[in-house]
């Protein structure tokens, strides 16, 4: 037995997944819109290790890369980074 889904339901559930994912999106960028051009942050070469390079500014926002990574630029720094791989100075204690 063979049943053929209709083509609106494939419509609406590509909007859903499509709304799905530009909320995942939305939600990741809460995450890092506080890295902004000027912000100090410190540097972790190795993500949740320690310090690698302290008061780092950021030259570019946070944007994300077609991989879907978020990464940044810093100064000084060539490449971008991964957003994860900073903390803000002021966070230090």
């Amino acid at each position: 037995m063979c049943t053929k889904m209709s083509p609106w339901v494939g419509k609406a559930m590509d909007r859903r997944a499509d709304h799905r994912r530009r909320n995942a999106m939305l939600d990741e960028w809460e995450k890092y819109k506080w890295l902004q051009v000027g912000t100090v942050v410190d540097y972790h070469s190795i993500i949740g290790g320690p310090i690698t390079k302290s008061a780092m500014v950021v030259r570019e926002p946070a944007q994300r890369s077609p991989g879907g990574q978020w990464v940044c630029w810093l100064r000084g720094k060539a490449g971008c980074v991964s957003c994860d791989a900073f903390s803000s100075v002021d966070k230090r204690t």
